[in-house]
C-alpha cells in the first residue's frame, strides 16, 4: 500500500505539476512520511490521496496513472490491515503464538502436578518443608480488580 502510494500519488502529482494545479502539493508524498505514521494514519492518509486522484481522474492524463493501476493501489488499501501494522506483526503468526503459548501452559501443567505429586509424600516426612512447597505453589491474582488478594507483611 505504502508503495503503490508513492509511486501513484507522485506520479499523478508530477502531471498536475505541469498543470500548475494546487492538486500537486497536496499528492506529494515520500515513504517515510507515511512509515512514520501509524497503522491507522497511514491507511488514512493513502486513502485521502487516492481519494483526491479518483474525483480528478478524468483530468489525469492516463500515462500517468491508468484505471488499472488505480484500480491496484485500491486494492492494495482496503487489503491493508492496520492493526497488524501497528503490532508488526500479521493476525496469523499472532493467532499461532498464542495457540504455542496454550500448548505449552498445559504441558507445565502437566509437570507441575507430576512435581506435586512427587512432594506429596513430604507431608508426612517433613511437614514444614511441605507446607513451604505449598505456599510457594500458591498463585495470586494480582490484577487491578484483585487488590484484596495481595499478600500482607505478618
Amino acid at each position: 500500500m505504502i508503495n503503490l502510494t508513492v509511486a501513484y500519488s507522485n506520479s499523478a502529482a508530477d502531471y498536475f505539476d505541469d498543470k500548475d494545479s494546487p492538486l500537486a502539493k497536496q499528492l506529494i508524498t515520500t515513504k517515510s512520511k507515511i512509515k512514520n505514521m501509524t497503522g491507522v494514519e497511514a491507511k488514512i492518509y493513502c486513502q485521502k490521496l487516492y481519494g483526491i486522484v479518483d474525483q480528478n481522474a478524468e483530468n489525469l492524463d492516463p500515462d500517468y496513472v491508468t484505471t488499472t493501476e488505480k484500480q491496484e493501489w485500491l486494492t492494495a488499501i482496503n487489503n491493508y490491515d492496520a492493526k497488524a501494522y501497528d503490532a508488526g506483526v500479521s493476525i496469523d503468526t499472532t493467532q499461532n503464538v498464542t495457540q504455542d503459548l496454550e500448548n505449552e501452559f498445559k504441558k507445565l501443567g502437566k509437570c507441575l502436578s507430576k512435581l506435586d505429586r512427587l512432594i506429596k509424600k513430604y507431608d508426612v516426612m517433613n511437614q514444614s518443608f511441605y507446607r513451604n512447597y505449598k505456599i510457594s505453589r500458591k498463585t495470586s491474582d494480582l490484577g487491578t480488580r484483585h487488590n484484596t488478594d495481595i499478600p500482607t507483611k505478618q
